[in-house]
């Protein structure tokens, strides 16, 4: 059995629904916004983790000349086990006085929270290529079925 051969409009009607499907994949993307804050915070996190193995241990807390991504400058906070802490305020540029918040990076963090975003965009990234990919295969396929 041979396939059908596509005529002008055909293809032309298929490319216009893939035309349309990157328009869908362009309106959904997420804004660069959101990427530059990763990015700044990707930064300040490495500095913080930098800043802590070039320093040593403080008696008292100070600020550093050098300031984060956001323009507040570096904190270096004595713990009481004896180590350091060096801190960036994060997007936010407020740091509570008793203990870092949610937005606060520090040097002694358990894990990138750039990481984290990172991952969770590539995942976006993937789910709407693969849902605008599928809507133009599913129209297409719907469209020269029922021709």
């Amino acid at each position: 059995m041979k396939a059908p051969r596509l005529s002008f409009k055909d293809v032309a009607v298929v490319c216009g629904l893939g035309v349309l499907c990157l328009v869908m994949l362009l309106l959904w993307a997420p804004p660069l916004e959101m990427g530059r804050n990763e990015a700044r915070t990707a930064q300040a996190y490495n500095m913080v983790r930098t800043y802590h193995r070039l320093l040593t241990t403080p008696t008292a807390n100070f600020e550093l000349a050098e300031n984060d991504p956001w323009g507040t400058p570096y904190r270096v906070t004595a713990l009481p086990d004896g180590g350091l802490r060096v801190l960036s305020c994060g997007y936010d540029l407020t740091t509570p006085e008793d203990a870092p918040d949610q937005n606060d990076l520090y040097s002694d963090m358990p894990t990138n929270p750039a990481r984290v975003n990172t991952q969770r965009r590539q995942r976006e990234a993937l789910t709407l290529l693969a849902l605008t990919g599928g809507a133009w295969l599913l129209l297409s396929v719907w469209y020269l079925r029922w021709r």
